[in-house]
């Protein structure tokens, strides 16, 4: 049995939400002249966080249609745009595929690991430093966090803080009396493994007991990609 725990939680819907959802519409959102609209017939474009999303906008001159982020709002954030200036199908897409499909990042896991592996070896103190994004012996260039244990590495949301972006990566760390109340849930359902979609502090929880990581699989996804260096990738994937 599989439990899948994503940051939401379901609440009990409106009337007015349920009429919404027999619509055949597939427009999500209007706001600020702003629509999400179906791709089907394109040929969907990847920026470096994923595959995009097609909004048209309309203001008082204009509507233009273009993919945009499917995670980020801000093109500070990410510049990828590509703009249809016609009704171009597939096909015509296809003739432009240098634009469509940006080179993703590649990602090496649990580096801290290996890390941490070398430094206890050479016997020395561990600590972690936030700029960096990865674990020292003393001296460093910049401050640091420590001397740290396996036990706090193995819970790296306590070591750097949540991200408060609005417009894209906004997190929340639960408690630790909000992780109680979902643990004891969890193990009531007697389920024998969780999905953790953008819920890190669950994961921590279940991967920082013995008893619990024995009895429940876990694995997390993520888009922060802060945790790629603490977790084994058959735990962790980042992903949106």
């Amino acid at each position: 049995m599989q439990f899948n725990l994503g940051i939401n939680f379901k609440m009990k819907r409106k009337k007015k939400e349920k009429c919404m959802e027999n619509k055949s519409e597939w427009s999500l959102r209007k706001r600020q002249g702003f629509q999400l609209l179906d791709p089907t017939g394109y040929q969907v474009p990847t920026c470096s966080h994923g595959p995009c999303l097609l909004f048209k906008r309309r203001t008082l001159q204009t509507t233009e249609k273009f993919f945009a982020c499917a995670v980020y709002r801000s093109q500070k954030r990410c510049p990828f745009r590509l703009d249809i200036r016609s009704e171009i199908v597939s096909d015509n897409l296809r003739e432009n595929s240098d634009v469509l499909n940006i080179a993703t990042t590649s990602f090496c896991y649990a580096t801290i690991r290996k890390k941490v592996n070398l430094l206890r070896a050479r016997n020395e103190k561990i600590y972690y430093c936030v700029i960096c994004n990865d674990v020292f012996s003393l001296p460093h260039v910049h401050p640091m966090k420590g001397p740290l244990g396996i036990s706090s590495l193995r819970r790296p949301s306590q070591l750097f803080s949540a991200h408060m972006q609005n417009d894209s990566e906004s997190q929340y760390w639960f408690a630790e009396e909000s992780l109680t109340v979902i643990v004891n849930a969890i193990e009531k359902s007697n389920c024998d493994g969780i999905l953790c979609i953008g819920t890190p502090t669950i994961f921590e929880h279940f991967q920082s007991h013995k008893l619990l990581r024995q009895k429940t699989k876990s694995f997390l996804l993520d888009i922060d990609t802060r945790f790629v260096r603490f977790f084994l990738k058959p735990l962790f994937l980042q992903s949106m």
